[in-house]
């Protein structure tokens, strides 16, 4: 994933790079006024020597983005479809099929608040690779 910003800090061979929200998060949004979160910092590894106030160009790695997104979308669908499948070929009851099911959205949240907390922790590994005009 590609972002452009401004560099507000430096501290040794990191740099500080303020960065706008994603497209996603635009005026068009109905909460746009409410979140008030239009920028973000990302620590940054400064591999071309840029200094405080240059605009720059930051890549960093897609893989805990895309991870996330399994997790949150496809993993509830196969844990809770599994299961229920599960229990209605051991069982053969539509009621065992439900709980389970039922256990097995209970199981993908988890796993989805588990996974957050880790990602939060993970600094995005992050490199400046170009100075912007």
């Amino acid at each position: 994933m590609e972002r452009c910003g401004n560099i507000t800090a430096i501290d040794g061979k990191k740099a500080t790079v303020r960065v706008k929200m994603a497209n996603s998060c635009s005026s068009s949004c109905e909460y746009y006024g409410i979140c008030k979160k239009h920028e973000e910092d990302i620590i940054a590894e400064n591999k071309i020597g840029a200094a405080v106030g240059d605009r720059v160009r930051v890549e960093y790695e897609n893989g805990p983005f895309l991870l996330f997104a399994f997790i949150t979308f496809i993993l509830p669908l196969i844990l809770c479809l599994g299961l229920a499948a599960a229990a209605w070929y051991i069982f053969f009851n539509a009621v065992a099929a439900v709980v389970a099911g039922a256990v097995g959205l209970g199981l993908s949240v988890a796993v989805i608040f588990i996974t957050n907390a880790r990602i939060k922790k993970r600094e995005k590994t992050a490199v400046i690779t170009a100075k912007e005009e």
